[in-house]
């Protein structure tokens, strides 16, 4: 490790090999002390300041958005999908929540303060054919070449290979609103990672609709569970994605999904597309989040009883 002070804001970074052509060593900060979060690379022997808000779209080059993702773990593409294409996806992921059950081992369920089950998640979405071609899109597997090489995906009709998710307001039971947390965070790093997620936006993320939020760098460094809607994090950024754009982000960065604010539909609903190495860690059967399934009735409990265990 080592630090140094520019100007006001101090910055970190976290040396490591990049493993170039040249052999030559790239080094990645986490957070700066103001509004940006720096990147030292020790190939160009210059440090570039990166707007932890920035916005990129398909025009953008391939360069400069792999280093973003690299630098802040995480990446907003804009206006990928059309109009036309999004209302589809909305009619789609309507009629998976219409099909789900609950206990069907294939859904997250939570429950509102009258007690009312809502649905959380579908985890089989790729069974739906508005879905199943989606890795297959153009667009798609550009974003996916921003990758680290030898990332795949699950065949899109297997649970958890594409997903969609639905924000719900004044959930008091259930996994709908999620704390701080990486998506190895249940002991499941040595196993799973690194992964990726694509999230596709079918409606605006705003804080009445529900949001979510990175810690820009923290794929580097440690950090313990936090409640979202108790610990606010000064260097979080809350990203402000629109319908039809797209965020990507790795598994290790620390991010949360805190409830909306409003009461008012429409809610934050998103399709996830999961990347994975290619290889396996284990033989088991199952995968990492059925740890949380089981319950006849669907409920999915929130991660604060899952720590109290």
């Amino acid at each position: 490790w080592f630090g140094r002070r520019s100007g006001n804001c101090a910055w970190y970074s976290l040396w490591r090999t990049a493993g170039g052509p040249h052999g030559q060593s790239d080094g990645f900060c986490a957070l700066g002390a103001g509004t940006t979060c720096f990147v030292y690379r020790a190939a160009y022997l210059r440090c570039d300041a990166l707007d932890p808000l920035s916005a990129f779209s398909l025009a953008s080059d391939d360069g400069q958005m792999r280093a973003f993702l690299d630098a802040a773990g995480y990446l907003l593409v804009t206006s990928v999908f059309t109009e036309p294409e999004v209302e589809r996806f909305r009619a789609a992921a309507a009629a998976l929540a219409d099909a789900a059950v609950e206990g069907d081992q294939s859904s997250w369920w939570g429950k509102s303060a009258a007690g009312d089950s809502v649905l959380c998640r579908c985890l089989k979405a790729g069974t739906h054919p508005t879905f199943s071609g989606l890795y297959d899109d153009p667009r798609m597997r550009r974003l996916a070449a921003l990758l680290p090489e030898g990332m795949i995906h699950l065949p899109p009709q297997e649970q958890d290979a594409i997903t969609a998710i639905y924000k719900n307001p004044g959930v008091t039971e259930g996994l709908s609103d999620l704390p701080w947390h990486r998506d190895c965070g249940m002991g499941g790093h040595a196993s799973m990672c690194p992964t990726y997620v694509l999230s596709i936006y079918l409606y605006d993320a705003t804080p009445a609709a529900g949001q979510l939020q990175f810690l820009p760098g923290s794929q580097d460094f440690g950090f313990g569970f936090a409640d979202a809607s108790q610990v606010k994090y000064g260097k979080a950024v809350t990203v402000p994605a629109c319908a039809g754009d797209i965020t990507l982000h790795i598994g290790d960065v620390m991010h949360a999904a805190p409830p909306p604010e409003g009461n008012a539909a429409p809610f934050r609903q998103s399709i996830l597309l999961a990347f994975q190495p290619d290889f396996i860690h284990h033989r088991g059967e199952r995968h990492y989040n059925d740890a949380l399934l089981g319950a006849e009735d669907g409920q999915v409990p929130h991660l604060r009883q899952m720590v109290k265990k």
